[in-house]
């Protein structure tokens, strides 16, 4: 089987396994168009996009335009139960593969990938995005039995800080803060428990990675919050994108700041680098930096 035909096979799988029908799937397809504003003058009818799909799953397929290409990934980016999952395992990132199979370049699968996670962030529902529902009911077993850890949750979480890490520059540091701290703050549990042994230095490398980057994205996020350059010509989107995430996300920028401050200070006690009250000076001149970003 060629790639192509393997891309195909994917996209029929995936749709098959949802229990969707080619008509089915036309019209979930137009549903999200719909809700996204686009005017249906620019949509095909129901039977258009369907004979559509079925050229995409065909025997020799044809490859999904990049306005079809962003629909599909608002499809299986959820799962049928409504639940947002982007990372490892998940029918979207299925659907990237497909798409790879079926020759559509790395950059255009990443600026789509890149979208979805925007999106997510600004929909308030990012902070879990990035781990599978599997990974998520694994990580819910292991918090509560760390003995349960094995080295496909370890995985998971290794991926999410990858993915977080990878989108640096693509997203403001809060957003990416509110995605790493489930990472950070379930590191931190489990390693406070009984975690099985041969996983313990896996785990525990990809905790310190974890707290790395939330060290760096606290650092990068009090930058955002200061008060920029003067604006120049083509700088007034950037400005606007940095002045909603610093309005509309308070409380949730907030918590993520706790988790990684909490983690943080663990992680420098656990190396050695720097003693407790270091740790809480600094976490007082975050509160100050806080409480003056918020002010501001």
């Amino acid at each position: 089987m060629d790639e192509r035909a393997v891309g195909a096979a994917a996209l029929k799988l995936l749709r098959r396994r949802r229990g969707l029908s080619l008509a089915d799937t036309a019209r979930a397809l137009l549903a999200i168009a719909d809700e996204a504003g686009q005017p249906r003058t620019a949509l095909p009818t129901v039977a258009g996009l369907q004979r559509s799909v079925a050229r995409w799953e065909s025997a020799t397929p044809s490859t999904p335009d990049e306005r079809y290409q962003l629909l599909l990934a608002h499809m299986y980016a959820r799962t049928p139960a409504g639940q947002l999952a982007l990372g490892g395992g998940s029918d979207f990132a299925e659907l990237l593969d497909a798409l790879a199979h079926l020759g559509e370049s790395e950059r255009q699968l990443a600026e789509l990938r890149t979208l979805l996670l925007r999106t997510a962030t600004e929909q308030g529902g990012g902070m879990l995005a990035l781990l599978s529902p599997a990974a998520q009911s694994g990580i819910a077993a292991a918090v509560a039995d760390p003995s349960r850890v094995d080295d496909e949750l370890v995985a998971a979480l290794a991926a999410v800080v990858s993915d977080v890490n990878a989108q640096v520059g693509s997203l403001p540091f809060v957003r990416l803060q509110l995605m790493l701290a489930p990472a950070v703050e379930v590191c931190r549990r489990l390693l406070g428990g009984p975690v099985p042994e041969p996983v313990l230095p896996t785990l525990r490398g990809t905790a310190v990675a974890a707290r790395t980057l939330a060290g760096r994205l606290a650092f990068e996020s009090r930058d955002e919050c200061r008060i920029p350059r003067p604006v120049r010509r083509g700088d007034a989107r950037g400005w606007s994108a940095r002045g909603s995430v610093a309005a509309g996300r308070g409380a949730h920028v907030a918590r993520a700041r706790h988790v990684v401050l909490d983690a943080g200070s663990r992680g420098c006690a656990t190396a050695g680098r720097c003693c407790g009250a270091g740790c809480e000076d600094g976490r007082q001149r975050d509160r100050a930096s806080s409480g003056a970003c918020a002010a501001g």
